[in-house]
């Protein structure tokens, strides 16, 4: 943690592979947030190695890092076949709710979505505007050869 640059360099994070998609990572990187917000740090920096990209991305980070680099340069150690991502921390939400808010709003979503296509999917009246209609075809010169398909 530097507190004078605003930011916490991650250096190691890691979760058994055997429990690694039961959420313990997520459940560990929202508390880091909530800590990191009550001591009024907003940023994180970590080099990712290749295999570790795809879980600090769904964590919030991205390769755009926003934080000025003056504020980080020599303070964090650069590593070799790793790529340098950034977190910023949203004041606004609270991360310890944010698994069980997303999965909520899943469940409302996917509930409308169903109500619309029951809705949608049942069979509908044709129009009836166009019943009184006198069906003609009418044919130009050049293509007097096609003849009108209910006369076939």
């Amino acid at each position: 943690m530097f507190p004078t640059q605003g930011f916490t360099e991650i250096v190691f994070c890691a979760v058994n592979c055997s429990v690694q998609v039961l959420g313990y990572g997520t459940y560990m990187m929202n508390h880091l947030k909530e800590y990191h917000k009550k001591h009024e740090i907003y940023h994180f920096l970590t080099f990712a190695a290749k295999d570790a990209i795809g879980y600090f991305t769904r964590q919030g980070f991205t390769k755009d890092i926003k934080l000025p680099k003056h504020l980080y340069e020599g303070y964090i150690k650069d590593y070799e076949d790793a790529m340098l991502m950034h977190c910023e921390i949203d004041k606004r939400i609270v991360y310890t709710h944010f698994v069980s808010v997303t999965q909520s709003q899943k469940h409302i979503i996917n509930y409308i979505t169903e109500q619309k296509l029951e809705r949608v999917q049942g069979v509908q009246p044709g129009l009836k505007c166009f019943s009184e209609v006198k069906r003609t075809v009418k044919y130009c010169r050049k293509y007097q050869n096609i003849r009108d398909p209910d006369d076939l």
